[in-house]
């Protein structure tokens, strides 16, 4: 289990910021408001939203682990079918895939006169 220390040293890092810089983002001169969490010396902060907005990843996950890193970008049915997902079995897995497959599949058929495309990442094993 990570600790919220380490969700935010991972998402900084994966954010391509420093300390400095992640301090910068939030409007702080100095780096040690970061540091201090990162340390697990802090186990909260007044900058959650601000700390989580600048690394592109859920307040509520950055504090909790709980949920999705990039929740906050889905709608809830959304986050919904993603959590009901990840608690199939394989079997079921593959049911929902081949139905987004073919869902997306069709769609393309249908909208490539008007030139979108919707792609979505091949999951076959």
């Amino acid at each position: 289990m990570t600790t919220f220390a380490d969700r935010l040293k991972e998402s900084r890092v994966r954010a391509g910021l420093t300390q400095e810089g992640l301090a910068k983002a939030i409007g702080q001169k100095s780096q040690s408001v970061i540091s201090s969490i990162e340390s697990g010396q802090n186990k909260s902060t007044s900058y959650l939203p601000e700390i989580a907005k600048a690394v592109g990843v859920d307040a509520f996950w950055l504090k909790t682990g709980k949920g999705s890193p990039n929740s906050a970008a889905l709608k809830p049915d959304e986050q919904l079918i993603l959590e009901a997902f990840r608690l199939f079995d394989d079997d079921r897995r593959e049911v929902w895939l081949l139905m987004a497959r073919q869902t997306v599949k069709d769609t393309n058929a249908k909208q490539t006169n008007k030139g979108r495309v919707i792609q979505l990442a091949d999951y076959r094993r």
